[in-house]
């Protein structure tokens, strides 16, 4: 009986940490986001759009840019559904205007302010002035 008790507490316990680890990668402030579009390193296009608290990565890039997201078969999609990925939401970006990629010879990399980012752009925590880099990065043969 102990041992159900000890199991349901610590079941409980990452429940919350989940839950609040979540809620702390929402955008603290509203502010200006500098989207700049790569190919093997080389920009070329860079825009800078504000954004609210509610905003993330996906909402601006789907308000100012043409999108596609992967479905679940990796193909391209316009209507870019979030998938589940071992319990975490999150959409696959393969396509930003003239920016495209395969997922198979190719991704997009995001990066956040010239650091390579720990989130896809569903969870990315944006702050004023930040600038993100998209990059599409080509594997090796």
């Amino acid at each position: 009986m102990q041992k159900v008790f000890v199991t349901l507490a610590m079941m409980a316990i990452m429940a919350m940490a989940l839950f609040f680890y979540d809620q702390s990668l929402e955008s603290s402030t509203a502010g200006t986001l500098t989207i700049t579009l790569s190919e093997a390193g080389d920009t070329f296009h860079e825009a800078t759009h504000p954004f609210t608290e509610d905003d993330t990565l996906y909402t601006l890039l789907d308000a100012h840019y043409d999108i596609r997201c992967a479905d679940a078969n990796y193909q391209p999609s316009e209507r870019c559904e979030s998938l589940s990925f071992t319990g975490v939401e999150g959409r696959i970006l393969m396509h930003v205007n003239e920016l495209e990629t395969d997922w198979f010879t190719s991704y997009i990399e995001i990066s956040l302010n010239g650091q390579k980012a720990n989130y896809g752009m569903d969870q990315l925590p944006l702050d004023d002035g930040d600038w993100v880099d998209l990059n599409a990065v080509r594997l090796a043969d």
